[in-house]
């Protein structure tokens, strides 16, 4: 019996040394760990998982998330459409060389910019002209004093005028991801920067194919969800009178104070076309701003505002398309 739990115990002690072997604890002051591979700080992407938060772009906190890679590579399309981010960045900033987003007045030489840059002129363009200024990039001038040469990428304008798109510089670069993320064959994505937020095709569930939620907040109860708005393929812009991201304090047309918008959400088919409309909306209010949307094929809104005279009730104005596909949590009312 004795020569039985001597043996016994031998065995534990045995067993013990061996899984010390396995388990070196923690590495000493003077071992150091190898290196992750180079794209471990870039993890894959799994369905209906978002991305850890992405470097700030200019401040404002960016977000990827991959429902369904499809036929993409979704790990190499989210590092992609960072670099797209990071180049809107370097054309965004006014220390960098590549700076395009403001031509000084008094330039009237034709001034080359990159494709990005085009772009996001051309729609700049088109919204100060579509809403009579209430979003206005030419200082001092009109659209027409804005000569765009697509061909050899040129902007060019005439004396006195100053052009400055500066403002849609987030639209810019979300617009700009969600090309890489198209090219790369990715089928349901999603990408958020501040105010923007662009949904990329649906996503697939038990019940089918379904269009991703964007919330909608109260304009006045922080925290508040009033419901979900159902879209797809488009990008969503919330501007807040009393948020991080608000709209213009001063309507560009004649200077006077803008009041009375609390919040207003727009929906189009490309994020610098949502925020120019959102822009243009915040200072125009609901009457003169559901004209405007009724002229824009592929636009939606939704606005909340005060009544004059009466500033705690609430006024809201939504278009047809955007009511449709509202799922509301808490139907606003006035004074709600």
């Amino acid at each position: 019996m004795k020569q039985a739990y001597m043996s016994l115990l031998l065995l534990v002690f045995a067993l013990a040394g061996c899984s010390e072997t396995r388990d070196p604890g923690p590495a000493s002051a003077t071992t150091r760990k190898p290196n992750p591979p180079a794209q471990s700080s870039q993890r894959p992407v799994a369905d209906s998982s978002a991305q850890p938060e992405l470097p700030r772009f200019k401040g404002t906190p960016v977000k990827i998330t991959v429902h369904d890679p499809g036929r993409g590579d979704s790990s190499k399309a989210v590092r992609n459409a960072r670099a797209a981010f990071e180049k809107v960045e370097r054309l965004a900033s006014s220390r960098s060389p590549y700076y395009e987003l403001k031509i000084p007045k008094d330039n009237s030489d034709a001034f080359a910019v990159s494709a990005e840059t085009l772009r996001v002129v051309e729609r700049a363009v088109f919204w100060t002209q579509r809403s009579g200024g209430a979003y206005n990039c030419v200082k001092g001038g009109k659209p027409d004093n804005v000569k765009i040469g697509f061909a050899n990428r040129q902007v060019q304008l005439e004396p006195g005028c100053e052009l400055d798109v500066s403002g849609l510089v987030i639209g810019a670069a979300v617009d700009a991801a969600a090309r890489v993320l198209k090219q790369a064959r990715i089928k349901c994505a999603e990408v958020e920067a501040g105010p923007v937020h662009f949904v990329m095709g649906k996503k697939e569930s038990e019940k089918g194919s379904e269009k991703l939620q964007v919330e909608v907040v109260h304009p006045r109860r922080k925290g508040k969800v009033l419901g979900s708005l159902a879209t797809t393929d488009s990008a969503v812009v919330h501007l807040a009178d009393g948020g991080v991201y608000r709209g213009a304090s001063v309507d560009p047309r004649d200077g006077s104070p803008v009041s009375g918008t609390l919040s207003v959400y727009t929906v189009a088919r490309n994020a610098v076309d949502a925020q120019a409309l959102a822009h243009a909306l915040f200072v125009m209010g609901p009457g003169d701003g559901r004209s405007l949307i009724e002229r824009v094929p592929s636009s939606e809104a939704l606005m909340f505002s005060q009544i004059p005279d009466k500033p705690k009730e609430l006024h809201t104005m939504i278009t047809r398309g955007m009511q449709t596909e509202m799922k509301w949590k808490v139907k606003p009312r006035a004074g709600n």
